[in-house]
């Protein structure tokens, strides 16, 4: 095990029996779910076998085989493997370097793949984590309190003083959970017209919501929302009303980090992918948690990638 990572890494896995061979990493995927555990047949609505065939036609060597018609199909059908001619134990290494963070490059090395294999799997997961938080219900609700504020992610000019250049993002925390929410803004403004409608439709009516004295959030009792403000020109705590934005606040510092440890990209749909995957860690209690890489390894991303998400 590694000095510094409370997790294996795949290459000290590797030894162990559990991902020695192919067949192994096969049912390793079929045990979490990430490969479908059964599968019936097209023709003849007969349960499927498994099974390990040398000579078949499909890329894992193991396939469904239909003990009536002789029909054979993929094991990855229904997967994030279909379409991606991976070995399943160059795909379990990949989980391993993702669940580590480690930049593609890096993975690249350590799986002996190409980088862009490695740049493509990682952009579907992250793409699976934005889906299932945009399905998830709103945050906040009557009783409950909500902390909004913008932020600015990118790099200063000549290295020194504020950031000038990037892009605008809103975020929302709701107190006392890990609920919350970052979105890019669009045409990276945020006059009221861009911010209301985001907050509309990722905060529930009868919120409280607390923001700064930014005049945009002016119509929020308008629409049925709670407001606070506190004015950051001059206090960071409203002094009659106790109203603060630190948690929001707070969040952007442990965003902003691992966006630059992420590689620090700053396109508006890279930084949107790496917003998710950061809020979808929070929710799922792994910012700052230092079994992080083990839970989301062994936890989260076989629930994340679970095949009924492809059917």
């Amino acid at each position: 095990m590694s000095r510094n990572s409370p997790f294996p890494s795949y290459l000290e896995l590797e030894s162990a029996l559990m991902f020695s061979t192919e067949g192994n990493c096969d049912q390793y995927l079929k045990d979490v779910k990430i490969l479908p555990t059964h599968k019936y047949c097209r023709r003849c609505n007969t349960l499927l076998d498994s099974e390990l065939r040398p000579l078949t036609q499909f890329a894992a060597g193991c396939c469904w085989v239909c003990p009536s018609c002789k029909t054979e199909q993929s094991i990855r059908v229904n997967s994030v493997l279909e379409k991606s001619r991976l070995r399943t134990s160059d795909f379990v290494r990949l989980l391993s370097c993702f669940s580590e963070e480690l930049l593609p490059r890096a993975a690249a090395t350590r799986c002996s793949l190409a980088e862009t294999t490695i740049r493509r799997m990682y952009t579907i997961i992250r793409t699976q984590m934005t889906e299932e938080l945009s399905s998830q219900p709103m945050i906040g609700g009557p009783g409950t309190v909500v902390e909004i504020d913008e932020a600015k992610f990118g790099k200063q000019k000549y290295h020194r003083g504020r950031v000038v250049q990037g892009s605008w993002v809103l975020g929302g925390i709701e107190r006392g959970s890990t609920s919350c929410f970052m979105k890019v803004l669009p045409n990276n403004k945020r006059n009221a017209l861009t911010l209301l409608p985001i907050i509309q439709r990722h905060v529930a009516p009868g919120t409280t919501i607390i923001t700064d004295c930014w005049k945009a959030y002016r119509r929020l009792p308008t629409l049925g929302y709670v407001h606070h403000t506190v004015n950051h020109s001059r206090n960071f705590v409203d002094p009659v009303t106790g109203a603060h934005t630190n948690g929001v606040e707070g969040s952007w510092t442990h965003a902003k980090r691992a966006s630059i440890r992420r590689g620090g990209r700053r396109s508006a749909s890279a930084l949107g992918l790496d917003l998710s995957m950061f809020c979808w860690m929070k929710q799922k209690g792994l910012i700052g948690n230092k079994d992080r890489a083990r839970l989301m390894f062994s936890r989260d991303l076989p629930r994340l990638l679970n095949y009924r998400k492809f059917s």
